[in-house]
């Protein structure tokens, strides 16, 4: 079973039927007995977990929710990310920085 985490702005929502017209964008995927999977973002300029966590500590006004709709509050993402680092994928499948990381283009 797997959650999808997406990034949220607020700032966008509308303030009478709650309609985002900015369309949320993906974090990344938490699956049971897999490290935490990070979504490469070109447009944020993300390439790897360490810099997705870095965004997200400089950046509170942005709002982080699951798929179901429900919010997390950053420190709850932060401590469920460092739970599931303790799991051990194949060789391969982490960066540098020991996350892992989809969808990136490294030029």
């Amino acid at each position: 079973m797997s959650t999808d985490y997406f990034l949220i702005d607020p700032s966008n929502i509308c303030p009478h039927c709650g309609h985002n017209p900015i369309e949320p964008t993906l974090i990344g995927t938490n699956s049971f007995g897999w490290k935490f999977l990070f979504e490469g973002s070109d447009e944020l300029n993300l390439k790897s977990g360490a810099a997705w966590l870095k965004f997200l500590e400089k950046n509170p006004q942005f709002a982080i929710k699951d798929e179901y709709d429900r919010t997390i509050a950053l420190p709850d993402f932060l401590v469920m990310i460092g739970e599931h680092q303790k799991y051990h994928n194949r060789e391969g499948s982490c960066g540098s920085d020991g996350y892992r990381i989809r969808n990136v283009n490294f030029w």
